[in-house]
């Protein structure tokens, strides 16, 4: 049933070409409805492809996982499978939260673009500015870092290059005070070894680059990032069901870490593996419907329309300005069909005990989310398939 779409989809591109993309729909019909309007005991809105899912679940042998796509706004499918906890009988429902681990990211990068557009800031504001205190102990190489090049992991900081600031996460356990707190601890600790390339010249991926831009806005607003993500971000969506930290409370999932041939589940929420101040990088959770509302305003964007930025800064987050692939909290890409191709918005996040997977596809208006308890090649495997999976069945294959 759902092969049916692409073929209405084709005819629907060679329109978008004709008129340009701002004749996409508005922003309101991207958003999936909400779950209060779906009647209790209903199933939601598209084809129920659980048994799609199980197969890969069985076969990938991970504890639960869920996925969901959508174009044009309309649920094309969505499925459920395996259980909440390891050794429990709890099933996993679309409606559970998930955590997204580093899809944060964009949401952190999109924070600092309503701050820049509010005035708080600019996008060439340098950390050492608004930190004053850590010039002192800062490498003389990050004083032209900028919040831009923060949240692009273009500051030079890169612990994946650097075994002596990777070692920094050690020290997570030793902070003392807030979330926020710590942040400025991290970022003093981070920003004393010289810059890895200057700053603006290449890119390197950097959980304390995300750490410190939350920092500086965090002084800026005199307001924790925990504060404004939910109320900037999320709350405007309607995305009722986010929470900062990993899904809590009664009859939601738990993340795995690997014990033997099989899972350890880990306690339920807030508190996960992570240093709470870890947030900006990677430290949200919510289910797949309101994870959509986010990336549906990111392709609205794309699009042409103006949302919780304005169109044109939508452009920005989206635009690499080296050669690197990535923006500010998506890479970039581009999937090709004999029949079409076009450009893709994806990341993945884990924290060591969930993986999630997000791919977008402006041109067809299309996103494509998958979620898993657990992470390693296991998880990665089973997003992965479970993307491809609902791709096939929306008709996006050859």
């Amino acid at each position: 049933m759902i092969q049916v779409r692409r073929s209405l989809v084709v005819s629907a591109l060679a329109l978008t070409a004709l008129t340009g993309l701002s004749s996409a729909p508005a922003l309101a019909r991207l958003a999936v409805p909400a779950h209060a309007e779906v009647p209790s005991g209903e199933d939601p809105p598209g084809e129920d492809v659980s048994e799609v899912l199980e197969a890969i679940r069985a076969e990938t042998a991970v504890p639960g996982m869920v996925a969901l796509i959508l174009q044009d706004g309309e649920v094309l499918a969505w499925g459920a499978a395996g259980v909440r906890a390891q050794g429990k009988s709890e099933r996993v429902t679309i409606d559970d939260p998930f955590h997204l681990g580093s899809c944060t990211k964009a949401m952190t990068s999109t924070l600092v673009a309503i701050c820049v557009e509010e005035g708080l800031l600019t996008w060439d504001t340098k950390i050492l500015d608004v930190l004053p205190e850590l010039k002192e102990t800062s490498d003389p190489g990050y004083a032209e870092a900028t919040i831009d090049h923060l949240v692009r992991h273009r500051a030079g900081i890169a612990e994946r290059q650097r075994p002596e600031v990777a070692a920094i996460y050690e020290q997570f356990a030793g902070l003392e005070g807030t979330p926020a707190e710590q942040r400025i601890a991290v970022a003093r600790l981070a920003l004393k070894a010289p810059p890895h390339t200057k700053p603006g010249e290449a890119m390197d991926y950097s959980n304390y680059g995300y750490m410190s831009a939350a920092a500086m806005i965090e002084r800026l607003s005199g307001r924790p990032w925990e504060e404004l993500i939910l109320e900037k971000v999320a709350r405007p969506l309607g995305m009722e069901s986010a929470v900062v930290g990993s899904p809590a409370g009664a009859g939601v999932p738990v993340g795995h870490q690997p014990a033997d041939d099989s899972w350890s589940p880990l306690p339920p929420g807030p508190a996960g593996i992570l240093a709470e101040c870890m947030g900006p990088a990677g430290l949200f959770s919510c289910n797949l419907e309101d994870w959509s509302k986010f990336v549906a305003a990111h392709v609205a964007g794309a699009r042409g329309q103006d949302g919780l930025v304005a169109a044109a800064t939508f452009e920005r987050l989206q635009t690499d300005p080296g050669t690197n692939a990535y923006a500010c909290g998506w890479a970039l890409g581009e999937r090709q069909w004999s029949w079409g191709k076009g450009k893709t918005l994806s990341h993945n996040g884990s924290d060591g005990t969930w993986f999630s997977q997000v791919m977008a596809m402006p041109e067809w208006d299309l996103i494509v989310l998958a979620a898993v308890n657990c992470a390693g090649t296991p998880g990665t495997r089973a997003a992965t398939e479970a993307q491809e999976a609902l791709l096939k069945l929306a008709g996006f294959a050859d």
